[in-house]
This record gives structure tokens, sequence and C-alpha cells, in this order.
């Protein structure tokens, strides 16, 4: 789920990682020896996480300011990165999601954000392993058949501009007809209501949100539509640091405790599970690509 609400774009500063030494000297009548102290997570500002995200984000960031920010995985991921790494202290701040994306964002520790792990990001960015893999579907008309790829192939689809989901579709897909692009979902609903489209790809939550609305309740259907493999082709939430961070190495150790504990698994279901409305999501029909 890509968001791109507006937010604070930060002036780009260069994350200057200071590495700290020791030395001491012992007596051994062969000389003495100098031991450097371990290199450590070392934070924009001391004792704290400064973390970019953007909000409100349902599932992942939910809270309009900083102040009221309350839940969501991301949050949660945050609060015990921190934890992790020995800081007392969060600071979320809100900004651009196209400026983070492009790098243009620096003055920060960490980004959450549901935050997808593409080629292009990766040139601009430094990134964690995964943590978590969205569940994306599509919300099909009625009279429109999604039953296996070929299906998408001829299907008439609509997709938020610069997401995930559109490169996955364009790049892998390749349905017959060029997809129609919005600018925001509330946009690609609209479309997918008036008949503009047949059918639209996003996240899971969104799509049950979508189904129960006024023209589209009882009328549409949700099929899952994922790869195989989502973490090959980049279908994976990572946590973004400013391009050559000395940091990312322990956060990712961080990282791998957390996941380790389960604790991910935990806020998945409960801050994103719940806004899928009451679905089942093993009985939903899937095709994977």
């Amino acid at each position: 789920m890509n968001l791109k609400p507006p937010g604070l774009l930060l002036a780009g500063i260069a994350l200057v990682v200071l590495t700290g030494c020791s030395s001491s000297t012992e007596s051994s009548g062969s000389g003495a020896t100098a031991q450097a102290s371990a290199p450590a997570f070392t934070p924009v500002t001391a004792g704290t996480l400064t973390v970019a995200t953007v909000f409100p984000a349902p599932g992942v960031m939910e809270g309009d300011t900083p102040q009221t920010l309350k839940g969501g995985v991301d949050w949660a991921l945050a609060k015990e990165l921190a934890k992790e790494l020995g800081l007392g202290k969060v600071e979320f701040v809100n900004v651009n999601f196209a400026a983070l994306m492009s790098g243009q964002v620096t003055k920060y520790d960490i980004a959450v954000a549901n935050i997808i792990t593409l080629d292009k990001r990766k040139n601009v960015n430094d990134y964690t392993d995964c943590y978590y893999a969205p569940v994306n579907a599509a919300l099909v008309r009625d009279g429109k058949k999604l039953e296996t790829i070929e299906d998408a192939k001829a299907l008439k689809w609509g997709l938020l501009t610069g997401s995930v989901n559109e490169a996955f579709m364009l790049n892998t897909i390749k349905p017959a007809e060029d997809p129609r692009s919005y600018a925001s979902p509330v946009a690609l609903t609209a479309g997918l209501q008036d008949g503009a489209i047949d059918a639209e790809y996003i996240s899971l939550q969104r799509v049950s949100a979508d189904a129960l609305t006024g023209p589209l309740k009882g009328k549409s259907k949700i099929v899952l539509l994922n790869p195989k493999d989502p973490k090959a082709l980049g279908l994976c939430s990572a946590v973004q640091l400013p391009k050559g961070s000395a940091n990312t190495p322990f956060v990712n150790a961080a990282l791998k405790k957390i996941i380790d504990s389960g604790a991910v698994d935990t806020w998945v279901a409960q801050y994103v599970t719940p806004l899928y409305n009451g679905l089942d999501v093993t009985s939903l029909p899937s095709v994977t690509f």
C-alpha cells in the first residue's frame, strides 16, 4: 500500500555516524595494547529514534498527528526497534512519500511507511531485510471473470499511480489493454463504481472496504492477486535508512530479533486483520503470478 499524502519535506542533511574509540594501556612486560570500542547505532538526535513516516495509514500508522499516533504495524515496530537499539524516545515525522522514496529526505534514522523494496528505491536508499508481506487483492465488477492470469490479462484495470501494484501489473501480468492510472484510492474506487474499469488492484484492506460501498455492494467480488514468492519480486515491507548509513546492520539485527519473537505477526493480527471487515482470507479465491 503506497499512500502518498502530503507531509513535511525535510531538508537533506547527510547523516554523520560517529565512531567512538577508547584505548587502554596494559603493562604486560612486552608492550601496550590498544583496544577500540565496538561500533554502535548512532542516532541523528542523541537518545531518540527519529522515524520518517507517512500518516494516517490504516493498519500501518494510525493517527493524524505525531502526538495522536496510537497504533499500526509500523508504529509498533518503530517503538520496539527503539527499545532494541537502547533509545528512550521515538520521534515520528510526517514526510512526503515521493520525496522519501527518491532519497531527498535524509535527516532521519529510519523510515517505516509500508515501504516496498523496489530496485529504483534501493539505488537511493538503504534497506533492511523484509519484515512483512502485505496481502493485495482485486475487486472485480460482476460479469467479469478473474480465475487465471489469462483472465487478468483480459481485464480493464485501474491502478494507483506509482504504486507497487502498478509496477507488477505492467511488468509481470501485462494486460492487453493499458490500465488506467488514478492519483488516489478514492478516484480509483470511483472509476470502478462508474464502470470506467473492470477491476481495481490495491491492498486487501482497501478492497474489502470498497466492496461494501453503494454501487459495488453485492455487485463485485474479491480475488486475491499476489506473486507466488513475494520477497523475490520485492512485494515486502522493509525498514528504510539513508543511503550509506552505517546504522543499517544494527537495525537489521534488531529487526531480526523482533521478527523471530513473533511480534510482527501479532501486530498484523491486531491492526491489519480487523480491516478485512470479517473476511476469511483463507476462503477467498486466489490467483498467483
